[in-house]
């Protein structure tokens, strides 16, 4: 049992680096969309012997979005974003919590999911060229995240690969509304998957939970409302990983074989100065007179130990119980890829009773 188990966690990592597009992809062959039970013939049988053992821990990422502050190509057009691009010790703050958050994380075996938008990229460019590196020795992933008010994704992509980023080719979020108008640009890129899912709506003022685990959604062409994505498409490329919520693990997990993920979200910017670091805007610092939510007002340092205590205190013996494991958006996908067949999921299937059940 052991023995299988690495075997398949090695098979997760090698996939990690290099995932097949929708040309080879497992999806692509009627044996492997799910749409047979996997116990047809001894073969199958064996393939899917340690599904359960697979499939029962929830799968916990740690992810980071940092905004656009120059919307629409407008500078300083959203304040309420740090101006990544235009101001050195602004970016340099938030870059270096970044790398702290990191390498906190490393240091307890989890990576972080880095996701930044296009003036964060500028930012790296302008100020810390070498700063991916940084991350990445903290054993990061690095994935685009777009608005797309100016950059579109796959610019934003290729930013990322000229600024030796090395990213996955996961795309950080879309809204449904924008993922209904992009059929031509999917068909052009199947190698693009999700992390979450395109369920949010225009300013997150109506957006729709998911079900809680992996699966195919249905082209853009045949969705206009995040609800047209419960339904599991086996032919299709666009592989997503909504999760429970990391507050319920894992008591959230639905009953069945499913590669569930749950995301430990934060902006950039809720990483704040000190109060009384004087370099950095005071926008930006904590502040000392706060009457809003505390949680809204910590310092980068502050923040980091919240989640690590988080960490030390559910997750790591959840961890040792079998019932969590740390990953990132890379390493779900590459695990669904893996046991696709072995899943609770058929083509066509209606999946808005697991959302229900939430």
């Amino acid at each position: 049992m052991l023995q299988r188990t690495l075997l398949i966690l090695c098979a997760t990592l090698l996939l990690a680096a290099g995932c097949p597009t929708a040309d080879d992809d497992v999806a692509g062959d009627d044996d492997a969309t799910g749409d047979d039970d996997a116990t047809g013939d001894d073969d199958a049988t064996d393939d899917c012997a340690d599904i359960d053992e697979v499939t029962a821990p929830v799968y916990l990422g740690f992810s980071i979005h940092n905004e656009e502050d120059d919307a629409s190509c407008i500078p300083g057009s959203k304040p309420n974003i740090p101006d990544y691009n235009g101001d050195e010790v602004v970016f340099n703050h938030f870059a270096d919590a970044m790398l702290d958050y990191a390498e906190m994380l490393a240091s307890h075996g989890a990576r972080l999911s880095f996701q930044p938008d296009w003036t964060f990229v500028e930012g790296v460019e302008n100020f810390r060229p070498g700063f991916y590196d940084e991350l990445r020795d903290r054993d990061a992933e690095i994935l685009p995240h777009a608005h797309e008010s100016r950059v579109m994704y796959d610019e934003l992509y290729d930013m990322l690969v000229d600024a030796g980023a090395q990213p996955e080719t996961i795309l950080g979020g879309m809204t449904t509304e924008e993922y209904s108008g992009r059929q031509e640009w999917f068909d052009a890129h199947p190698e693009f998957t999700f992390w979450d899912a395109p369920k949010g709506t225009p300013g997150h003022t109506d957006d729709a939970p998911m079900p809680p685990f992996a699966y195919r959604i249905p082209g853009p062409a045949e969705v206009s409302e995040p609800e047209d994505l419960y339904r599991h498409v086996a032919d299709s490329s666009i592989i997503v990983t909504p999760g429970v919520p990391v507050q319920g693990i894992p008591d959230a997990k639905p009953e069945g074989r499913f590669i569930t993920p749950a995301w430990e979200f934060n902006p950039t910017r809720s990483f704040l100065a000190e109060s009384d670091d004087f370099s950095v805007p005071e926008f930006w610092r904590k502040q000392v007179v706060w009457e809003g939510d505390p949680m809204d007002n910590l310092s980068a340092a502050e923040r980091i130990a919240l989640i690590e205590a988080q960490i030390l205190d559910i997750h790591l013996p959840a961890v040792a119980a079998g019932t969590v494991r740390f990953s990132t958006a890379a390493e779900i996908t590459a695990l669904y890829r893996e046991v696709e067949p072995c899943l609770d999921l058929v083509d066509d299937q209606d999946l808005s009773e697991f959302v229900e059940e939430r």
